[in-house]
């Protein structure tokens, strides 16, 4: 995460604060590579309904996006 906050400023790489909004979006593609494939696995091959897979992946959405907002914040 801290990946967005590198600035380039000449011939020195400066590392800045993390912006909340990029902290957001980290750990919105994050649960869209990672948590969302696996949770659509057990709704394809263990015939999970569609409602268990909304209650699971918005979970870990959400706990993805509060830790990166504490961590944006630190």
């Amino acid at each position: 995460m801290q990946a967005f906050a590198v600035t380039h400023d000449g011939a020195e790489v400066v590392m800045g604060k993390l912006a909340v909004g990029d902290a957001l979006i980290g750990a919105f593609f994050t649960w869209l590579g990672f948590f969302v494939p696996v949770q659509l696995g057990r709704v394809a091959w263990e015939k999970a309904p569609w409602a268990l897979f909304a209650i699971n992946a918005g979970g870990h959405l959400v706990a993805l996006a509060l830790m990166s907002t504490v961590f944006a914040m630190m």
